[in-house]
C-alpha cells in the first residue's frame, strides 16, 4: 500500500504510540492490497474497502446483561482498551493489510474472560457504535476457560456518513468450552464494513458463532475457524437480510486441523429490491485428520426479480477416512404461498413477513437460549417491519 493513502488515519499514531501498534502499520504498508484477481475478491470490489484519505474514528461501546441473571464473580470483562491483554493481540487473525490496519489502530471493542467451569447464564451484550463517518476498527478478545459456559453478543451500529469498517475478533476455546457468540450488523446505509473472525477450539470444545447482517451499504465478511483438538465442534450460523442494493460476500472457512473433529456450516440469506448475496465455504482436512464430519448448507431466498445469490462451496481433503459434504438452494417468492395465507385473514404484508420469517426458522432453531432468541426475534422484526411494510 502507498504510504500516502494511509495520511489521514495515520494521524492517530502518536509518536507514543506502543511499539505493536507501530511495528503493526509497518506491515500493513509492506503488504500488498487484494486485487479483484484475487478469487476471494472476484466478486466485490476491493477498493471499496480502501481507507483512502478517510480521517481515524473512534468507537464506543457499551455493555449489558440480557437477561435476569447477574455476572458470576470472577469473570472478567468490558472494554478492551482498559483490559490488560493487549500483548495477546493477533495471535489469530490472518496477517493480511486489513488486520494489521485493526492492530495498528484498532479503538475499543470486547473483551471476555471465563474461566475454569464458569458460566454465563445470561447472555453478555456489547455494543458498538462508531458516531461519525470515517475509519474504525473495533477490537474483540474472547476466551473461554476449561469446560467454562457462555453467551456472547455484539452489535454494531453506524452513523449516515461515509465509514469503513474493520472489526476483527479473535475467540479462544479452551479444552471443554462451550461458547454461543452472535454478532449483529446493522450499520449505516453508507458503511462498508469488513468483519474478520477467528476462532481457535481445543480438545471437546463447542463454539456456535452467528452471523447476522441487516444494514450497511457493502460486506466482505471472512468467518475462519481451526479445529485444533479431537473432539471438538464448529457451527457457522448466517442471517442475512439484503434490500435495495447491498451487497454483501462471506467466506465461511473451517480447518480441521486434527482427527475427530465436526464442523456445520448453515447460512439462510433472503434478498429484496436489487440485494446481492455472494457465499464461498470452504471445509479444509488435512492429512491425518480422520474421521471429519463437516457439513456446509447455503440456502437462499429471492424475493425480488432483480436480486441476485451465489453460491461457491469447496472441499480440500487430504485425509480418506472423512464425511464432507455441502449443498447449495436457491428459491423464488412462491405467490401460491402468500396467496393461501391472504386467504387466511393476512395482508400482503403480513404474509411476505411471515414467510421471511419462516424461511429463517432453521437457523432460529440452532439457538437455545431464551433471552437471546427473544432479542433476536425482537430485532429482526423491526428490520422486517420496515422492509416489508
Amino acid at each position: 500500500m502507498a504510504t500516502a493513502v494511509l495520511e489521514s488515519i495515520a494521524l492517530k499514531l502518536s509518536d507514543d504510540a506502543s511499539p505493536e501498534r507501530k511495528k503493526a502499520y509497518q506491515e500493513a504498508l509492506e503488504l500488498p492490497f487484494p486485487s479483484s484477481k484475487d478469487e476471494a475478491w472476484r466478486r466485490t470490489p476491493p477498493d471499496k474497502f480502501h481507507p483512502g484519505q478517510l480521517a481515524w474514528s473512534e468507537v464506543i461501546t457499551s455493555s449489558s446483561l440480557l437477561g435476569k441473571a447477574a455476572l458470576p464473580e470472577g469473570v472478567l470483562q468490558g472494554d478492551l482498551k482498559t483490559a490488560p491483554v493487549q500483548a495477546e493481540l493477533g495471535q489469530l487473525a490472518p496477517r493480511n493489510v486489513f488486520s494489521k490496519l485493526n492492530e495498528a489502530f484498532w479503538s475499543n471493542g470486547a473483551f471476555v474472560q471465563l474461566g475454569k467451569e464458569q458460566v454465563l447464564q445470561s447472555p453478555l451484550h456489547f455494543e458498538h457504535q462508531v458516531p461519525r463517518g470515517g475509519a474504525a476498527f473495533p477490537r474483540s478478545l474472547l476466551r473461554a476457560g476449561r469446560f467454562s459456559r457462555g453467551i456472547v453478543v455484539e452489535s454494531y451500529t453506524s452513523s449516515d456518513q461515509d465509514t469503513l469498517a474493520i472489526p476483527v475478533t479473535e475467540l479462544f476455546l479452551e479444552a471443554g468450552a462451550r461458547l454461543d457468540y452472535v454478532v449483529y450488523h446493522n450499520w449505516g446505509p453508507n458503511t462498508r464494513y469488513l468483519p474478520i473472525l477467528r476462532a481457535r477450539l481445543d480438545k471437546d470444545s463447542h463454539l456456535r458463532a452467528l452471523f447476522v447482517s441487516v444494514g450497511g451499504q457493502m460486506g466482505k465478511n471472512f468467518m475462519e475457524g481451526d479445529l485444533d483438538g479431537e473432539g471438538c465442534k464448529s457451527e457457522m450460523l448466517g442471517l442475512i437480510f439484503g434490500q435495495g442494493r447491498q451487497h454483501l460476500d462471506t467466506d465461511a472457512l473451517h480447518y480441521h486441523n486434527v482427527a475427530h473433529t465436526t464442523s456445520d456450516v448453515l447460512f439462510h440469506v433472503a434478498l429484496t429490491g436489487r440485494a446481492r448475496s455472494v457465499f464461498a465455504g470452504n471445509i479444509a482436512v488435512a492429512h491425518g485428520a480422520q474421521k471429519t464430519d463437516a457439513y456446509q448448507r447455503n440456502r437462499n431466498l429471492l424475493l425480488s426479480d432483480r436480486a441476485r445469490a451465489d453460491a461457491m462451496p469447496k472441499l480440500e481433503i487430504s485425509a480418506n477416512d472423512v464425511r464432507c459434504t455441502h449443498g447449495a438452494t436457491f428459491a423464488t417468492y412462491d405467490p401460491n404461498q402468500q396467496f393461501y395465507l391472504r386467504s387466511r385473514g393476512l395482508t400482503k404484508t403480513q404474509a411476505e413477513h411471515l414467510l421471511v420469517t419462516g424461511f429463517y426458522q432453521e437457523v432460529y432453531g440452532r439457538l437455545e437460549h431464551e433471552e437471546l432468541l427473544g432479542w433476536l426475534n425482537e430485532q429482526m422484526e423491526k428490520v422486517l417491519a420496515q422492509a416489508l411494510g
